[in-house]
């Protein structure tokens, strides 16, 4: 879904590029504002799925998101999707 290319890395590039293709799939304009927050939003998670801050989300990064929301319950990604309460709450 993120690995556009295949090399089984998402790159910043890919993971934005998701935001674009689900408002052009929704007739909403690039330059809209909502698109401009889901892109801060995405950005905030791309960065919090890194782990290990080299770059890219690898398979090992993205599994280890898993598995801290698992442990603990509460997602790291969670406040870039406004569901801080939601998290907690498990």
């Amino acid at each position: 879904m993120f690995d556009l290319d295949g090399d089984q890395i998402v790159s910043r590039t890919e993971c934005l590029a998701r935001v674009d293709r689900v408002a052009a799939a929704l007739g909403v304009p690039a330059h809209a504002p909502v698109v401009a927050e889901a892109r801060r939003a995405r950005e905030a998670v791309w960065r919090d799925m890194d782990t290990d801050r080299d770059g890219p989300v690898r398979r090992d990064d993205h599994l280890a998101a898993i598995r801290d929301f698992v442990v603990t319950g509460i997602s790291a990604m969670a406040p870039a999707y406004g569901t801080e309460a939601l998290s907690q709450a498990h």
